[in-house]
């Protein structure tokens, strides 16, 4: 399950992104951008990643991606990768462009994001944020998301931007193109 927010803020629980009507992309061109990595830098951050018995603890409580609400809302110290901005903002206009993150949607992360976005002039149609009670590994879950996106997209029309080698490889495993990307 994911979280949806359209380019006008509106925001939708979905179950993959071929359940939203509005997402009239069948075999549009698609390009689907990772977030964190590849669009922003979370170096500032990174000393709140929770430790693997604070993730364990959340998901014995009930809600494994309480552990990652620190992290996840402190994305407002984060910088933009400008070079990888540049490189996906030139996909815009020939291809619908979805940013994909394994970030756990909460209202604070969704308010940063969509600011970020605006502020560093990142050209996007719509983002898909982890849903909350989506307890899924990130490469479990993009998968999940990319599976859905090929029984409408043909999987030769969606370029994927990722700076994780494991996601790109399961990208590449469906059919789709895989850019990895690389900061400093």
């Amino acid at each position: 399950m994911f979280k949806l927010i359209t380019i006008s803020g509106t925001e939708y629980d979905v179950d993959s992104p071929a359940s939203q009507s509005l997402l009239n992309i069948m075999n549009q061109k698609t390009l689907v951008l990772d977030l964190d990595g590849s669009l922003r830098q979370a170096k500032g951050r990174l000393h709140l990643i929770p430790t693997e018995e604070e993730r364990l603890k959340a998901y014995q409580d009930g809600n494994a991606n309480a552990a990652w609400t620190k992290f996840n809302d402190a994305s407002d110290t984060d910088t933009p990768l400008w070079g990888n901005i540049s490189v996906a903002n030139k996909f815009y206009g020939d291809h619908s462009v979805m940013v994909l993150t394994s970030c756990t949607y909460s209202q604070r992360a969704a308010e940063i994001l969509k600011k970020q976005l605006k502020e560093w002039g990142v050209k996007f149609d719509m983002i898909f944020m982890r849903h909350p009670d989506n307890h899924l590994e990130p490469v479990t879950m993009k998968k999940g998301f990319i599976k859905s996106l090929t029984e409408i997209v043909e999987p030769s029309n969606i370029v994927c931007i990722d700076d994780c080698e494991k996601n790109n490889t399961m990208f590449r495993s469906h059919g789709c193109t895989a850019i990895k990307v690389y900061y400093n």
